[in-house]
C-alpha cells in the first residue's frame, strides 16, 4: 500500500512539474511574440507618423488667444493601419523601449501592443495599459523619478513627460489609474499578477 502511495506521489510530483515546464514555456512563446507583433506594429506606425508630418504643410507660428486657449481641446487623431486603431508611439528611453499604442483596450489587443485604457493626450489624463511581457511593460518597474518619457501622436506631435510616481497598487484600485491627475500614467501586472504597477507621469514639454 505504502509502496503504490509513493508511485503516486511521484508520477503527481511528475505531472505538476512537466506541467510548470509546458506554462513556462508556453509564457516564454507568447511573450516573444508580443514582442514581434509590437515591433512590426511599431514600423507601421512610424511610417504612418512620418508620411503624415511629410504631407502636411508648414504652418506659421501664432500666438495664442484668448479664444483659443476657451476651445473645447481635439480628441487625439486614431489612424488605422493593418486594421488597428493607433493613436501614436510611446518611448521610455532610459529602457531602450518604443511601443506602438492602440487605441482602444481589450484582451486580445493587450496580447499584441500597448493600450490606450483610459483618458486622451488632449485633456492630459491618458492612461496607457500593457501586460508585463518582456518587451512590452515586464521592465516598467525599473525606470525612476525624472526619468523621460515621450508619447509621439499620429500628426508627429511629441509630448514630453517625466517620471513622477512609481507606484504598487492592488488590482481593484482602479479609481487610483483613472483619476490619477497625473498627464500620463502607465501600468501593467506585477510577475505574481497579484498586484499592479503603476508609473505617474508629469507633462514637461510638448
Amino acid at each position: 500500500m505504502r509502496k503504490k502511495l509513493g508511485i503516486g506521489m511521484i508520477s503527481l510530483g511528475a505531472v505538476l512539474i512537466l506541467s510548470a515546464l509546458l506554462l513556462f514555456v508556453y509564457n516564454q512563446w507568447e511573450d516573444q511574440k508580443a514582442g514581434e507583433s509590437a515591433e512590426k506594429m511599431l514600423a507601421d506606425v512610424q511610417t504612418a507618423i512620418t508620411q503624415q508630418i511629410e504631407s502636411s504643410p508648414a504652418q506659421p507660428e501664432k500666438e495664442e488667444s484668448a479664444e483659443r486657449e476657451e476651445m473645447e481641446p481635439e480628441e487625439t487623431k486614431i489612424s488605422m493601419i493593418n486594421g488597428y486603431n493607433y493613436i501614436g508611439v510611446l518611448n521610455l528611453p532610459t529602457l531602450n523601449l518604443e511601443l506602438p499604442v492602440l487605441s482602444d483596450c481589450d484582451e486580445a489587443l493587450l496580447k499584441v501592443a500597448p493600450c490606450r485604457d483610459f483618458g486622451d493626450l488632449a485633456t492630459d489624463d491618458l492612461v496607457i495599459a500593457a501586460h508585463n511581457y518582456r518587451r512590452h511593460f515586464g521592465r516598467l518597474s525599473q525606470l525612476s523619478y525624472g526619468d523621460q518619457v515621450t508619447f509621439t501622436d499620429m500628426d508627429g506631435n511629441v509630448h514630453v513627460y517625466q517620471v513622477a510616481e512609481i507606484s504598487m497598487i492592488a488590482p481593484t484600485d482602479v479609481s487610483l489609474v483613472a483619476d490619477s491627475a497625473y498627464e500620463l500614467v502607465l501600468y501593467t501586472c506585477d510577475y505574481t499578477n497579484q498586484n499592479r504597477i503603476m508609473v505617474g507621469c508629469r507633462k514637461i514639454a510638448e
